[in-house]
C-alpha cells in the first residue's frame, strides 16, 4: 500500500479507469458521498476506500467516486485547499480534477451494468438516476435522517446512520480505528478528515452550545489528531490552537463566494431529490438573497430568478429551491436586532406542484413549528411579478426563523411535502 495519499489515488483511479474499459467492475466497490460535494463527502469517500483497501481477507477493490463534474471542483474553494494540503500540495498551483474520479470523468450508467457496487458516505440512499435501480449497495455510513423509514440497504455492512452526528468523516474513522490503530497511514488523510470535521462542526462546538459536535466528533478528533500535522503538539494548548488556525482558514475560504456568478453559485452546494414522481433541486448559499441580487446581479431580482428558472430547466426539475445563510451575520447579532439569518426562496416550474406552498404555508402543520416561515418584503415584487407573469412560474419567498434550520432539517420536510401531492400527473 502506497504511503503517499495522492500516489495511492492516482494508481487506484489508473486501475479502476482499466477495469472499466475491459466493461468488468464486479470486484470493485465504488465509495461515494453525496452530490453536494462538500469537504465532508469529499473527505468521507476519499478515508472510506483507502482504509477498506487493507483488508487482504478479500479481492475486492475500492475507489473513491464524486458526483461533481470536474469542472465545478473549482467552485469549493476549501475543498481544494484542504485536498492540496492533505497531497502535500503547493495551494497556488497544480490542479486536481485528474486525481478524481468525477461525473464527467467516466460514463456512471455502465457502473451498475458492469457489475460494480456501491458504499455510501454523507448519504443513505443510492440515487437511480445515476447508478440504476439495480445498484447493490453493500455499505453505508451517514449522518443524515435515514431515507424511507430505515429500510434500505439493511444487510450492508457496515451500516451506520447515526443522528445526531456534526461529520460523516468522525463516523468514518470511528469505524476503522481499530485498522488505522495497528499500521502507518498519511498524514495527509488525517489532516483531510480533520478539515471536514471542524468544517462541518464549526471548530467541534457542541450541540449544548449551539454547535453540531458530538461525542463521536469529538472521538475522531482525538484520534486524529496524534495521527496528523498536529501530532507534535499534541498534548498541549497549540493543538487546539492549530485546530482554530485550519477551520478560520477554511471556513473563510467556503463562505467567500464573489468569484462565482449566479449558475456557478447555484451548482456549488446542491442536491437533488426525487419522491412520488416529482423532481425537485434545493441549493445552499452562504449569503443573504439581497446580497446576491446586489452583488451578482446589479440589484436586478428578474436576473437572479432566470438565473434560477435556468438552472432547474437544465435538470429537468419541477421545483428548484435556495436556502440562503446569511454568513455575515452572526447569531447573536441576529437574535438581539431581530433579523433572520436564512431564508427560503422556492420557485416552481410545474403548476400540479403548487400544493407544496400551501403545505409550508399552513399553520397547522409541525411545519411552522420547526421552520418559523414568515413571508419576506422584497422591494421589487413588481419586478418578480412581471417574472412570474412571463415565464408561467410560480415564486414564494419566506424568512426562516429558526437559525438552526439547515438544508439537513429542510430537505426532510419538503419531501414529505411534496410527497403528501401523491403522484406526480402523467
Amino acid at each position: 500500500m502506497n504511503d503517499n495519499l495522492r500516489s495511492w489515488l492516482v494508481q487506484q483511479n489508473h486501475n479502476f479507469i482499466e477495469a472499466f474499459f475491459t466493461a468488468d467492475l464486479k470486484d470493485w466497490v465504488l465509495c461515494v458521498g453525496n452530490e453536494a460535494g462538500d469537504l465532508d463527502t469529499l473527505s468521507s469517500s476519499i478515508a472510506f476506500a483507502y482504509l477498506s483497501s487493507f483488508d487482504t481477507s478479500s479481492s475486492t477493490r475500492y475507489i473513491p467516486i464524486q458526483l461533481t463534474p470536474s469542472s465545478a471542483f473549482q467552485l469549493r474553494a476549501e475543498n481544494v485547499a484542504a485536498l492540496k494540503d492533505a497531497m502535500q500540495i503547493d495551494r497556488e498551483s497544480g490542479d486536481l480534477q485528474n486525481d478524481l474520479i468525477c461525473s464527467d470523468t467516466l460514463d456512471f450508467s455502465k457502473f451498475t451494468p458492469y457489475g460494480a457496487k456501491y458504499a455510501l458516505v454523507d448519504h443513505n440512499q443510492v440515487i437511480s438516476s445515476v447508478f440504476g435501480t439495480q445498484a447493490e449497495v453493500v455499505a453505508v455510513i451517514d449522518h443524515h435522517e435515514p431515507a424511507e423509514n430505515n429500510t434500505l440497504y439493511l444487510n450492508a455492512n457496515p451500516r451506520i446512520i447515526q443522528v445526531p452526528t456534526g461529520s460523516c468523516a468522525s463516523l468514518v474513522v470511528n469505524h476503522f480505528s481499530k485498522t488505522w490503530q495497528s499500521k502507518l497511514f498519511p498524514i495527509g488523510l488525517a489532516d483531510l478528515l480533520l478539515s471536514a470535521i471542524v468544517i462541518d462542526t464549526s471548530n467541534l462546538k457542541l450541540i449544548q452550545d449551539g454547535g453540531k459536535a458530538t461525542e463521536s466528533d469529538l472521538s475522531a478528533r482525538d484520534f486524529l489528531i496524534p495521527r496528523s500535522r498536529f501530532a507534535i503538539s499534541a498534548n498541549s494548548s497549540d493543538s487546539q490552537n492549530g485546530l482554530q488556525s485550519l477551520y478560520k482558514t477554511l471556513s473563510t475560504l467556503k463562505d467567500d463566494v464573489t468569484r462565482l456568478n449566479s449558475t456557478q453559485l447555484l451548482q456549488r452546494d446542491y442536491k437533488q431529490y426525487q419522491t412520488n414522481g416529482w423532481t425537485f433541486g434545493l441549493s445552499s448559499v452562504p449569503i443573504s438573497l439581497s446580497d446576491w441580487v446586489r452583488d451578482k446581479e446589479s440589484n436586478k431580482w428578474k436576473a437572479l430568478l432566470t438565473a434560477t428558472n435556468e438552472y432547474g430547466a437544465s435538470k429537468s426539475l419541477d421545483a428548484v429551491g435556495i436556502l440562503a445563510n446569511n454568513e455575515k451575520l452572526k447569531k447573536k447579532e441576529a437574535a438581539a436586532t431581530g433579523q433572520t439569518k436564512r431564508e427560503l426562496l422556492i420557485l416552481i416550474r410545474n403548476e400540479a406542484m403548487l400544493g407544496l406552498y400551501k403545505g409550508l404555508e399552513n399553520p397547522d402543520l409541525s411545519v411552522q413549528q420547526q421552520l418559523d416561515l414568515s413571508t419576506s418584503i422584497i422591494d421589487q415584487q413588481n419586478d418578480i411579478d412581471a417574472f412570474i407573469y412571463s415565464n408561467t412560474v410560480q415564486v414564494r419567498i419566506w424568512k426562516v426563523g429558526n437559525p438552526e434550520a439547515s438544508r439537513k432539517q429542510v430537505a426532510p420536510i419538503l419531501t414529505t411535502l411534496v410527497n403528501n401531492l401523491g403522484p406526480k400527473p402523467s
